[in-house]
């Protein structure tokens, strides 16, 4: 199954991609959520992020689903619980992978309780790639991915408030 399309747009060739963006908190009550800092790749390549946990929909898939997904895969399979979807947003870019073409990425922001996290600063898991997940090679890969936790950037004192939009606006800074 695809995770993006190729459009044509006022003549341009365009990739279309969609994607869950995941808030990972360990319980209700916990502000603080997970941002992945870096991956390292098969064979010692490092990949900075500085993202929440972030999962490429597939063509037959809502964004809960690809929440989901990437918990499992990212996250070593944990339980989770999905609490809620925050907003959706648009954005066009150049892309990374493929250089001298824009992006229209659509982000879907999801809430998501993970049990059984490490409560320290930071921490690691590991993600085996191979074969049956669509990977070329006949060798399983190692992915691994680099944890901290962060605190919201905007803490709203007691005299404003803030909604969930206008703090992650303000958090794009």
């Amino acid at each position: 199954l695809k995770e993006s399309e190729l459009v044509l747009e006022e003549g341009r060739p365009l990739r279309s991609l969609r994607v869950a963006k995941v808030r990972v908190h360990r319980s209700a009550d916990d502000q603080r959520y997970l941002v992945e800092v870096k991956q390292r790749l098969p064979g010692g390549r490092e990949r900075l992020r500085g993202t929440p946990l972030s999962e490429k929909l597939k063509s037959d898939e809502d964004q809960f689903e690809a929440a989901e997904r990437g918990i499992y895969e990212e996250l070593e399979g944990r339980p989770c619980k999905l609490v809620g979807s925050r907003h959706e947003s648009i954005e066009i870019k150049p892309t990374l992978t493929y250089p001298g073409l824009n992006c229209r990425y659509y982000f879907y922001e999801v809430d998501a309780i993970v049990e059984g996290l490490p409560d320290t600063e930071s921490f690691e898991t590991v993600e085996i790639t191979g074969p049956e997940d669509g990977t070329t090679g006949s060798e399983a890969k190692r992915i691994v991915h680099c944890w901290e936790w962060r605190r919201p950037l905007v803490q709203a004192d007691a005299d404003l408030a803030l909604t969930a939009v206008q703090t992650r606006l303000l958090e794009r800074l």
